[in-house]
């Protein structure tokens, strides 16, 4: 769904970076996992859709009957007017490995994604159908009370030349798990959410979408991510959580943080930031201090608790679990900071109301989604 992971930055190495939407091949053997999100804001109504995608290839020895192949919708329903928070719920459908046909380029993939070709790739299963051509994304999903299809235009991307969240981390080859943002917010074209029961239709062109990219093992024991956009080009994506290699764990974040207006494009990692964050899925509250070189970021992120999902689904090593909770009515709060001799100066304050706010694993309120 939606995470991040890499490991614990060593020295900084000379490394390219690369465009990661495109499928990756799998291995033969598990864990592995591949899956695709993405968020939709429609400014003319304040509501918002998700979607995510993807295959779990498991670990041999299990048993397991969680579904390797899965796709979610997410969608706000049971709305309080007098304050228009509304409660996310998700709409599920699952087929077996054999019934999944990912292609590149109208091919089979054969090869990772290089550095800076444009994706060109469809994911095809019984219930539902994801093309990325020409910068072009177009979906059509059948959850059977809900189809949700659509059109998206050209991406505005994390970095140049396909550089995402993690940079030049993601080249490292001991890291368990990825995340890559392909589009921080893609222009809608059109797109349309029809009730089958009801034949309720809503649609729109006037909003923005939001798209990213998962892959490695498993998701992980525990994790934060969050993202918003407003209507003034701001825009920000962070994740992190507990970053397990071998017998170490460690907790890390990746964030970025674009206001055009104030020529602000900040992105921080392991090896470029000092993160210190704590977090209380109880309490649906979760507060971060970011360190950087020339700027420093204070984020702060609640939402009522009547706001989150049930637990959702997450990629783990038996396949698709119930393994975190999320909401679509989060407030955020950033205010970034620039250093200055002795002391910091404020250069940006902003509010960002609903935004994405989820808890995964031990991050959830008493593990509730652990599995």
């Amino acid at each position: 769904m939606e995470i991040l992971i890499w490991a614990v930055c060593f020295n900084l190495v000379s490394v390219s970076v690369s465009n990661q939407f495109d499928p990756h091949v799998y291995p033969d053997v598990g864990p592995f996992f591949e899956g695709w999100y993405m968020r939709l804001i429609d400014f003319s109504t304040n509501n918002s859709y998700g979607l995510l995608f993807g295959h779990v290839l498991s670990i041999q020895s299990t048993n397991s009957s969680s579904p390797k192949v899965l796709a979610s919708l997410l969608h706000r329903n049971h709305c309080i007017e007098n304050n228009n928070t509304c409660k996310l719920y998700s709409s599920n459908v699952v087929c077996r490995s054999k019934d999944l046909n990912v292609t590149v380029r109208d091919a089979p993939v054969i090869k990772n994604p290089d550095d800076k070709s444009p994706p060109h790739f469809t994911w095809q299963t019984p219930f539902g159908l994801f093309t990325q051509t020409n910068n072009i994304t177009t979906f059509h999903f059948d959850f059977g009370k809900y189809i949700f299809r659509g059109r998206i235009g050209q991406p505005v991307s994390w970095g140049p030349d396909g550089e995402g969240p993690e940079g030049w981390i993601d080249k490292l080859p001991f890291v368990p798990l990825h995340w890559f943002v392909f589009s921080l917010r893609s222009p809608v074209i059109q797109y349309e959410l029809l009730n089958v029961q009801t034949g309720q239709l809503v649609g729109g062109t006037n909003g923005v979408v939001h798209m990213e990219k998962n892959w490695g093992n498993s998701f992980p024991k525990g994790w934060i991510w969050s993202q918003g956009v407003s209507r003034h080009n701001i825009s920000f994506a962070l994740s992190g959580g507990l970053v397990s290699l071998g017998e170490i764990t460690t907790t890390q974040y990746l964030m970025g943080y674009r206001n055009l207006a104030k020529n602000l494009n900040l992105n921080y990692r392991p090896g470029n930031a000092m993160f210190s964050a704590t977090h209380n899925g109880c309490g649906g509250l979760f507060e971060i201090k970011v360190y950087g070189l020339l700027h420093e970021i204070h984020l702060s992120a609640s939402a009522d608790l009547s706001t989150f999902s049930d637990c959702l689904y997450g990629p783990e090593i038996t396949g698709f679990r119930q393994a975190c909770i999320e909401s679509y009515d989060a407030i955020i709060n950033i205010t970034v900071f620039k250093r200055e001799f002795l002391s910091l100066k404020k250069i940006d304050t902003q509010i960002i109301k609903f935004s994405a706010l989820e808890f995964g694993g031990k991050y959830t309120c008493n593990g509730q989604c652990q599995g």
